[in-house]
């Protein structure tokens, strides 16, 4: 099962990045999930997306609980409508009120099946390292609702990789995914696998990522510590794919890995990482 980790979804404007006019729905998101691409030389469909209010709709807004919850509404309408294809992630701006926010994913969790929870620290304007009081309820409260951790990683001043181990360090049992593998618009990829190596709570997600630095990735890390997400719609769910398949090549291309540890990248680890009942989706 080819599982996305890491799509965006609208229902208005974003308000920061303002990159289209039309917004990026669930139906627009299942057209392109439905597309035919190519892997180990068969046509694939992107059978699941783990889906996120555009990050741009999650800065900061007063109102506590019911705030967020208007800001995860449109993700909650959309896994409820879509249940076999779409999973829910709540995004966490701790600056809107860190207790309110982990009492939000906790409902949402509980009543509404989400699996995951995100921060951005660029966008909500927190340094990691310096942040205990935003940090640790949230971390904490993924371990309790045994849930991963996604982290935008990639560009400073808050989002470099190194930034986040104090926190992977105390919560050697929460699960850190960071997204775009330590890059953005800065490159920070090696700092990004250098954590990954020294802990083993910590796994990369290949939006962004060359395949140069995947193939880097597999080789020290093993596939077990990828995931496949692609930043949909900034970035397309086939290109992302490619890399991965690429890597079943021979080289200098591939690295001649096996079809089960490719499979692991596109959607194994993130399922055992989620706790997913793969027979509830199709």
């Amino acid at each position: 099962m080819i599982i996305d980790c890491h799509v965006h979804l609208s229902v208005a404007v974003d308000p920061v990045w303002r990159k289209a006019s039309v917004p990026f729905n669930a139906e627009r998101l299942l057209k392109w999930m439905n597309r035919k691409y190519i892997v180990g030389g068969k046509p694939v469909k992107v059978d699941v997306c783990v889906i996120q209010p555009a990050i741009g709709s999650t800065i900061y807004e007063p109102g506590g609980k019911a705030a967020y919850i208007r800001q995860s509404q449109h993700i909650v309408d959309a896994v409820r409508k879509y249940p076999k294809k779409l999973i829910g992630c709540m995004t966490l701006n701790p600056r809107m009120g860190v207790k309110e926010g982990v009492q939000v994913l906790r409902t949402l969790v509980k009543k509404e099946g989400f699996k995951a929870v995100k921060i951005h620290p660029n966008m909500h304007l927190f340094r990691p390292d310096l942040s205990p009081d935003f940090m640790n309820p949230i971390v904490e409260a993924s371990i309790d609702l045994n849930i991963p951790l996604f982290i935008h990683t990639g560009d400073p001043p808050y989002s470099l990789p190194v930034q986040l181990v104090p926190s992977i360090e105390e919560y050697p049992h929460a699960k850190f995914v960071f997204f775009h593998f330590g890059i953005q618009y800065s490159g920070f990829p090696y700092e990004a696998m250098y954590v990954a190596k020294k802990n083993d709570n910590v796994y990369l997600e290949i939006s962004w990522a060359p395949l140069p630095r995947i193939r880097e990735a597999v080789k020290s890390l093993g596939a077990d510590r990828l995931i496949y997400g692609t930043d949909s719609p900034a970035m397309e769910q086939g290109s992302q794919l490619s890399q991965i398949d690429a890597l079943c090549e021979e080289p200098p291309i591939g690295i001649k890995m096996s079809s089960k540890d490719r499979d692991k990248i596109l959607g194994g680890n993130i399922a055992r990482l989620m706790n997913l009942d793969l027979s509830r989706y199709s």
